[in-house]
């Protein structure tokens, strides 16, 4: 019984470090495909928390990829079982996503969120999906940017009146690309910085450096135009800077 035992454990083990060296040695969307294919009913389906995945960029001509590779490496954060952040390797900041469908067989899908300034209007959508595969890693995964010692907060904060209903998109500007990534959503009220809860602020770490910062009223005026205003930020380690978000009048 107990050499049966251990040729069911070496098969196993074997099984498990073979899947490892598969998924290690993934190099191209058309090797992960067949990856996939064949081990996604082992593959994990995490509803919460920080996990490690592949992201296999959208081929669209529009799509400005600054990664300039179809596979990248990354991590999601899973809220309900829905992405609703993304890390990529050795950037400053966490990117808020739209996630549009939730994880299933090791496998879900987010779109980015995009501000499109133009002459004629200043708008906020959704667009490009991007396909998550969820990579087979036990141990647990770390929340970036906080981990590294090199960086600061910044907290936004309000106390108008229909912040609710008018909320604020907050977006910093890849100066790389000049695209515009999306940080978060505040629509929740508050009193004044001291009496400011973390439920009713947005907190977002960022690594040492400087920032232009855009902050978008959900509102659309009679000339198209949502509301908006730019915040240069200078981020030290180790600091905290409370901004207090206000309506343009």
């Amino acid at each position: 019984m107990k050499l049966k035992y251990y040729y069911s454990l070496f098969g196993y083990l074997f099984l498990v470090l073979t899947n490892m060296v598969e998924a290690q040695q993934m190099t191209s969307v058309n090797e992960l495909e067949k990856f996939y294919k064949k081990h996604k009913h082992t593959l994990p389906n995490p509803s919460e928390g920080w996990q490690e995945v592949w992201i296999i960029m959208p081929k669209e001509k529009d799509f400005i990829n600054e990664h300039q590779t179809e596979l990248v490496n990354a991590r999601v954060y899973v809220e309900d079982g829905v992405i609703s952040k993304v890390y990529y390797d050795n950037d400053k900041y966490v990117e808020n996503v739209y996630g549009i469908d939730k994880v299933k067989n090791g496998s879900a899908s987010f779109q980015k969120v995009y501000l499109d300034l133009n002459y004629n209007v200043t708008e906020v959508f959704t667009a490009f999906t991007h396909k998550v595969i969820f990579k087979d890693h036990q141990a647990d995964v770390q929340s970036p940017i906080e981990r590294d010692s090199y960086h600061g907060n910044v907290v936004f904060f309000s106390n108008e009146k229909k912040v609710d209903k008018h909320g604020f998109y907050v977006f910093v500007k890849d100066l790389d690309n000049d695209d515009y990534d999306f940080l978060g959503y505040l629509n929740k009220k508050c009193k004044d910085e001291a009496d400011c809860e973390s439920l009713e602020s947005l907190r977002i770490p960022l690594r040492r450096g400087n920032y232009e910062v855009f902050t978008v009223q959900n509102k659309i005026q009679f000339d198209r135009r949502m509301p908006m205003k730019k915040h240069d930020l200078i981020v030290a380690e180790n600091q905290c800077q409370m901004i207090k978000l206000e309506a343009n009048n």
